[in-house]
């Protein structure tokens, strides 16, 4: 894209700069209230006013985004309360295995993702389903 947008407003610029130094080059064409050729250096300046324009939008959107996923990173729990061989104990989020029992508390953030297996509460999925109510979760529910 950058390349056909280059070389378009180039030529427009090229031959509009041929056409006010050299006129007599180019055939004369008729247009309403104009005498000579059309020139486009309005147009070259548009085009990549438009692009330039288009660009920074385009980078202060990725900037945002990146620090929205990056706050929402800070949000998340660095541990998790594990149940193993009938005792609880609060290790870090990379050590939790699949079939683990993580042991929650009212209020918490969940710090991984599973199955209810017992009790009930109202969970926060805020982050995940941007639901601003907690949901009902009891044994069984996902």
């Amino acid at each position: 894209m950058n390349v056909l947008v280059g070389m378009g407003t180039i030529t427009a610029f090229l031959y509009s700069a041929w056409v006010l130094i050299l006129p007599g080059f180019v055939t004369q064409t008729a247009v309403a209230g104009h005498h000579g050729p059309p020139v486009y250096f309005e147009a070259a300046a548009t085009i990549i006013t438009l692009v330039l324009l288009g660009r920074r939008l385009e980078g202060r959107a990725k900037s945002r985004a990146g620090n929205s996923i990056r706050q929402l990173l800070v949000l998340q729990p660095r541990t998790a309360r594990v149940e193993r061989d009938s005792q609880v104990a609060d290790i870090p989020i990379t050590a939790v295995k699949q079939g683990d029992i993580v042991v929650m508390r009212p209020g918490e953030r969940l710090p991984v993702d599973g199955d209810v297996v017992a009790g009930e509460s109202a969970v926060d999925e805020s982050l995940l389903t941007g639901e601003s109510w907690p949901v009902d979760k009891s044994a069984g529910d996902r």
